[in-house]
């Protein structure tokens, strides 16, 4: 179903309609036993442009199973505009409650209940700091490691070796 957001559209293809896609072409298999088998998720999130002449946008968040041999990309959802989407919580919404669900209610894949968890984020600087609805890379407080203010010099630095550690609190 596609969906307005502000800054363009995003279509959802879903983390369990592509598993379940991967699971029956026998490309993936759940690792564990039992009750104890897990599908584990990377995802990753980038936002490159679609043509040098144009501004047009593409923000697709992928997949991979990370505990499977076959390291195969899928496609969970995409946004397309000519910026980037303007509002992360928009734009990450149904693939954060699919995720919700599954974590709680495991995925059914055949005639088995299989556990989900996320495993991993894999995403540039740039990407990275809009999905955590952060300072980017290049800002003044962009540094993700430590609390401190970077100083330009051409580009911006962050030349403290011993600024104090950034906690989740200061996110």
């Amino acid at each position: 179903m596609t969906k307005s957001i502000a800054g363009g559209s995003y279509y959802h293809f879903g983390v369990s309609n592509e598993l379940k896609k991967l699971y029956d072409d026998g490309v993936i298999q759940p690792t564990g036993t039992g009750d104890t088998q897990v599908l584990q998720l990377q995802i990753n999130v980038d936002g490159p442009p679609v043509y040098k002449s144009t501004n047009y946008q593409l923000w697709p968040i992928l997949g991979t199973v990370v505990s499977c041999s076959a390291k195969v990309p899928f496609v969970i959802g995409m946004f397309g505009g000519h910026q980037k989407p303007r509002n992360v919580v928009e734009y990450l919404s149904d693939f954060v409650e699919e995720c919700h669900l599954l974590e709680q209610n495991g995925i059914l894949l055949s005639e088995s209940v299989l556990g989900f968890k996320i495993h991993s984020f894999l995403c540039d600087a740039p990407a990275r700091a809009f999905v955590r609805n952060t300072k980017g890379p290049t800002g003044y407080y962009g540094c993700d490691r430590r609390v401190q203010s970077g100083k330009w010099l051409n580009k911006m630095t962050y030349p403290e070796t011993s600024a104090p550690k950034r906690t989740d609190g200061d996110f």
